[in-house]
């Protein structure tokens, strides 16, 4: 199960977040499998997950730059796919994910204090696989994972910054909720061909011009 990284999850903590991962698999039907992304200054990295498979579409996000589970980390907000095969917000993800057999997801940010960014990713193979319900139980073992890093002293990254500025600017302009404004952000990603975190940057330095 343990797919842990010094550099990002140390040993202390690793038993931990695998137990997070193992309780959210066994909570969630419908997922197939589980795990962690810890964002860092050092990059994305999986700090846990339940099979070799989450790891394989972890890293087919982190490789693209972009995808759920490194949106939901930086972004602060729930990122849901329903139908892998329809999804166009990360077309290099979905690419992979629909050939590893992964037509739905839901990464739920993890809500660490001192510039921690993670998110908690739940994998099926089925669409739609996700409601309200899982995403409730989600949340909650979030917060569990919180606590759990909160104790790692994992590197900080200053992306969840410049994208709450973003975020911020969208919803002054838009009259929108922080969750359409990531949407949009997203979307301005997509059409750039960058990263979210590079968006932002984009958005906030044309804001501030």
């Amino acid at each position: 199960m343990r797919s842990t990284n010094a550099s990002l999850a140390n040993a202390a903590i690793a038993p931990s977040l695998d137990a997070v991962v193992s309780l959210a698999h066994h909570v969630v039907p419908s997922a197939v499998a589980v795990s962690v992304t810890v964002v860092s200054d050092a990059g994305s990295d999986t700090a846990a997950a339940t099979s070799a498979w989450a790891r394989a579409l972890d890293q087919a996000q982190y490789a693209a730059g972009a995808g759920p589970c490194v949106d939901a980390a930086i972004g602060g907000e729930t990122r849901a796919i329903s139908d892998t095969r329809r999804d166009v917000r990360w077309p290099a993800y979905a690419a992979a994910a629909v050939a590893e057999g992964a037509l739905s997801s839901m990464s739920v940010p993890i809500p660490v204090d001192d510039g921690v960014v993670a998110s908690l990713n739940a994998y099926a193979t089925d669409v739609d696989a996700f409601g309200q319900a899982d995403h409730a139980r989600l949340r909650k073992l979030a917060a569990v994972a919180a606590v759990v890093l909160s104790t790692g002293r994992q590197p900080a990254i200053r992306a969840r910054d410049v994208v709450d500025q973003a975020n911020g600017i969208v919803m002054g302009e838009q009259h929108c909720s922080a969750a359409l404004a990531l949407d949009v952000l997203t979307a301005r990603a997509l059409e750039r061909g960058c990263s979210l975190r590079d968006a932002a940057v984009d958005l906030v330095h044309a804001a501030s011009s």
